[in-house]
Order: structure tokens, then sequence, then C-alpha cells
């Protein structure tokens, strides 16, 4: 693999070696640990497991209670064509902070439309995933959660946090505003 990930050498606490000018082993200099990518930069400034905000500590609980206390991250490409360099970016990004944090990283597939995608695709992403070094924890659909979706998008609708779009596709033009009722001027 192209970067060590090794949670031991997440943090090294010991300090580099100092000498003194002019003293022979000055030559050789304790290099400090180098940091990753996941310890400096805007990656670096990701929150702690634990550390994201909720609005109710009650929510943060009971997360870190089915995490325990892990970083769960995903890797949700759709199955309908082969990856980009994009994709490659992402498949870093999400694998490696899990790993470098001692974690989880599901591959979820967003097959949102399971009859027309191939299985070319969906074993294409999963070798181009293990070729980068890295390997899912699970691998999911979003498929196998359609009817939950569509029940929660029902309660969403029921607590007037969403509605159904009654427009037609001809008057959907780009300059189009849908009203919060559901209709379209």
């Amino acid at each position: 693999m192209f970067l060590s990930l090794s949670k031991d050498s997440k943090k090294d606490s010991t300090p580099p070696k100092t000498t003194k000018a002019g003293d022979a082993s000055s030559e050789t200099t304790s290099l400090s640990a180098k940091k990753t990518v996941f310890e400096e930069g805007f990656l670096g400034n990701l929150h702690e497991p634990g550390g994201n905000p909720q609005i109710h500590q009650r929510l943060r609980d009971e997360h870190l209670a089915v995490t325990g206390g892990q970083v769960w991250t995903r890797f949700p490409p759709e199955p309908n064509g082969y990856l980009h360099i994009g994709h490659s970016k992402a498949i870093f990004v999400n694998f490696g902070y899990a790993a470098h944090n001692n974690g989880k990283c599901y591959l979820r597939y967003d097959d949102t439309n399971p009859e027309k995608e191939e299985a070319r695709y969906f074993e294409s992403i999963l070798e181009i995933v293990r070729w980068l070094g890295f390997e899912p924890w699970k691998i999911t659909y979003s498929s196998d959660y359609f009817q939950q979706l569509y029940e929660l998008a029902v309660e969403l609708i029921k607590r007037d946090k969403a509605y159904i779009c009654h427009c037609t596709r001809t008057s959907r033009g780009s300059i189009t505003v849908q009203e919060p009722n559901g209709k379209c001027d």
C-alpha cells in the first residue's frame, strides 16, 4: 500500500533528538515522525470519533454506542459505469480515514436502478478498491433500503419537512421555482 495507516504511527509522542552545534552526531539527528494527510490540512481538521456536533447529547451517545467509538465511513459509487480519477480520491479519503482511525468503511453501491445496472460495473468497482489497497468492511446496496427510505420520506412529508412535487417534466424548466406546497410557479 502507498500509505502507512498504522494507528501506532498516528501519534508518536517521542520528541526528536537534539544535539549541540559542532557535536559529531549533529549530522545524524533523528527525524521527527512524519505526519499523514489525516493529521494535517483539511483532513487533519476532521473531528475525532464522538467529536461531531449533535443537536442532542443523546444522539451522540446513541451513535457512539452503535459504532463503539470507531470511525465508520462509506464509499457510495453508482454501479452504472466505470470509475474515474475523482473516485480514487473518494476511495482514499473514505477508506483511508477509517483505516487511519482503526475504523470501518462500507462499500455501499448506490444502485438506484438495479434492473439496468450490470454486474461488470459492480465487479470493476470492487476490483479497483482492492487494487488501491483497501478492503471493504462490508458491502451493501442502496436498493436494500428502498422500503425504509420510502417510509422515511412519508414521515418527513407528514411532519411537513418535505413535499411531493406535482410538476410535469415540461413545467419544470430551468427557471421554474417550486413552492413549498408542491406547485410550480
